[in-house]
């Protein structure tokens, strides 16, 4: 099926194209009689003059594209119009005084938005459409912002220009997951006079910064401010974690406690194993070929022929028929008497000791024989042991141990007491607990936040507080008067849908444009293609 040229539907008539040096060029002209005036829109068909206008166009078979328009002058009939000569336009195909064909333009834009300057200059130079990387930042700063209608709930968080140094605020649309705008830094001030230039807003998420929530209630009174759930949770488990760092002695007792159900250690007579240097060595290439050649030296003789014979059948001399039939067995390269000082043998007594006891972690026992002196390596025990491990057969393991969870696994062990724990946590857990009451208050409180942040029982937090506030611990004291300042936005994560987990999604494209841009674009472009993207 034919389709028809979109210049065809733009008022213009292609008269020829050819192939020149530079690339394909297409002579067109405007196929209607009359034009209208930009000033008076008056139409006249009283032509003036006309003139070649060049405007290169998308690329076509690989080759650059020109476009070579005849562009025709009016006189204007309306006589009050100040503008007495006009050029006709074509809107559909390009702009006044543009050099290029809209369409290309459009590309030229995406790719600058998308890719940035020097990396969009290599890619149109590989696409046919060589443009510089200052033309393409220039596009990209004269694009005007996408407009969007006034927005009734957005989410407000921070982003880092430098981390840990210069920080921005993103705001973001979360009913239309768009970001409207970007602010150079995260002052209160500066939130503050973007909302009173948005005053249709009515619910604002945000995450627990002071400066945001100042701003908040300066800028826009009349909205809701909703605190991130997922930092609620996070700054309720870090004080837990904080708690149980205190609180490590309670566990190392604990699981010193339940240290006796273990298995039984086997005894040292059954775990004794002999020395790695005593046992087979392992063969080399070259002396299983040895090996094999003996062998097959004392078959013949077996077989009743004479050295001479076997020599000759074999092609070798007598001499070496005589050495290998008088060998009883494979030389093997073994080290000097000179000991070395990272040699483990003159401690094989006290390995076997600690082995038969169930110590069989090199890494300890490369600590403990540290101390007594030993000079060698952690790496060359460990293949020191290697052969015990292998003698150890499945009826002489003892039972796997267990072990010491790390603060961070013993903290979300309390926190999320309905995962999947092992019988060793589980023992650990209930007799840290018992061991330790404040403990168990912090683990306890922690767990109701949780449930009533999942629940959404917004009803129960005045309750929870006055229970942290009234805990021994000064962490959770601590909370409880931070988030007595931010209450009425804590009890409206629990009863709304909104949160700042999108925003999350957002900054981490934002990081994306800001690499691309190696840190050196300014403030102004960074803006605009954050803005941009995804618009097109």
């Amino acid at each position: 099926m034919k389709r028809s040229l979109p210049f065809l539907k733009s008022n213009i008539q292609i008269r020829s194209m050819f192939q020149t040096a530079l690339g394909l060029e297409m002579q067109a002209e405007g196929s209607s009689l009359t034009a209208s005036c930009p000033d008076c829109c008056q139409s006249s068909a009283s032509v003036h003059s006309s003139y070649k206008r060049t405007l290169k166009d998308l690329p076509a078979w690989g080759f650059p594209t020109f476009l070579i328009l005849r562009v025709r002058k009016f006189f204007c009939q309306n006589d009050h119009c100040q503008r007495g000569i006009f050029a006709e336009r074509f809107p559909s195909i390009t702009k006044p005084y543009r050099r290029r064909t809209s369409r290309l333009e459009t590309k030229i834009q995406r790719v600058a938005l998308d890719i940035g300057g020097e990396g969009g200059a290599r890619l149109l130079q590989v696409l046919g459409t060589p443009c510089s990387a200052d033309t393409l930042l220039r596009i990209t700063k004269k694009s005007l912002d996408p407009i969007y209608p006034e927005p009734e709930v957005v989410g407000v968080d921070d982003f880092a220009f430098r981390k840990g140094r210069t920080y921005g605020t993103v705001i973001v649309n979360l009913e239309r997951h768009k970001v409207i705008d970007l602010l150079p830094d995260r002052k209160a001030e500066t939130l503050k006079t973007w909302l009173v230039d948005h005053p249709s807003i009515r619910i604002i998420s945000r995450d627990r910064a002071g400066a945001y929530a100042l701003g908040s209630r300066e800028g826009a009174p009349q909205a809701r401010q909703v605190a991130d759930r997922f930092h609620l949770l996070k700054n309720v488990s870090d004080a837990l974690v904080r708690i149980v760092k205190r609180e490590s002695h309670t566990i190392r007792e604990a699981f010193d406690t339940i240290r006796p159900q273990d298995a039984a250690i086997p005894t040292i007579e059954k775990m004794t194993i002999p020395s790695p240097r005593t046992a087979t060595p392992r063969l080399t290439p070259a002396q299983k070929r040895r090996e094999e050649k003996r062998q097959e030296i004392k078959s013949l003789i077996t077989d009743g022929l004479g050295i001479r014979a076997v020599a000759r059948k074999l092609k070798i001399t007598r001499a070496t028929v005589r050495r290998y039939v008088n060998d009883e067995h494979i030389p093997v390269n073994v080290r000097g008497g000179k000991s070395s000082k990272a040699d483990p043998e003159p401690y094989f007594e006290y390995l076997n000791l600690r082995w038969g006891q169930g110590c069989h972690n090199a890494a300890q026992l490369w600590k403990e024989l540290r101390d007594q002196g030993y000079k060698g390596s952690a790496q060359t025990l460990r293949k020191y042991l290697q052969p015990w491990r292998l003698a150890q057969g499945p009826e002489n393991r003892a039972k796997h141990r267990p072990k010491m969870p790390s603060t961070w696994r013993f903290a979300y062990l309390l926190r999320n007491w309905n995962v999947a724990m092992s019988p060793d946590e589980n023992r650990l857990i209930n007799c840290a607990l018992e061991q330790n009451p404040a403990l168990a208050e912090a683990a306890g409180l922690v767990r109701q936040f949780a449930i009533l942040i999942k629940k959404k029982r917004s009803d129960l937090f005045p309750v929870w507080l006055r229970k942290m506030a009234g805990s021994k611990c000064k962490s959770l004291k601590n909370i409880a008067i931070n988030m007595s300042g931010d209450k009425k936005a804590i009890m409206a994560a629990m009863e709304l849908e909104w949160s700042n987990g999108q925003l999350e999604g957002q900054v981490n494209h934002i990081k994306v444009i800001k690499r691309q841009m190696y840190g050196r674009g300014r403030f102004a472009l960074f803006r605009k293609r954050v803005l941009l993207a995804g618009n097109f």
